[in-house]
C-alpha cells in the first residue's frame, strides 16, 4: 500500500509538471539567447569597425556612417 501511495504521488507530480518550467530548461533557454546576443553584438562591432576602415581608406570627401553624412 505504501509504494502504491509513493507511485501515485511521483506520478502526479511527474504529470503535473508543465514541460517548460524546470530549471535546465530556463538555464538553457538563457545560455542559447545569450550567446546569441553577443554572437550579434560581435558581429556589429566587426562589421562596423571594417565599414569605418574601408571609410578611412576612401578617398571620397562625403562617407555615409550611420545614416548621416560626414563630410572630411
Amino acid at each position: 500500500m505504501k509504494w502504491m501511495l509513493v507511485f501515485l504521488v511521483l506520478s502526479m507530480v511527474v504529470f503535473m509538471a508543465q514541460p517548460g518550467e524546470c530549471f535546465l530548461g530556463m538555464l538553457v533557454h538563457g545560455l542559447f539567447h545569450g550567446t546569441v546576443r553577443v554572437y550579434d553584438y560581435l558581429m556589429d562591432v566587426t562589421l562596423t569597425i571594417l565599414y569605418l576602415s574601408l571609410c578611412d581608406d576612401q578617398t571620397s570627401s562625403v562617407c555615409f556612417s550611420a545614416g548621416k553624412a560626414v563630410h572630411k
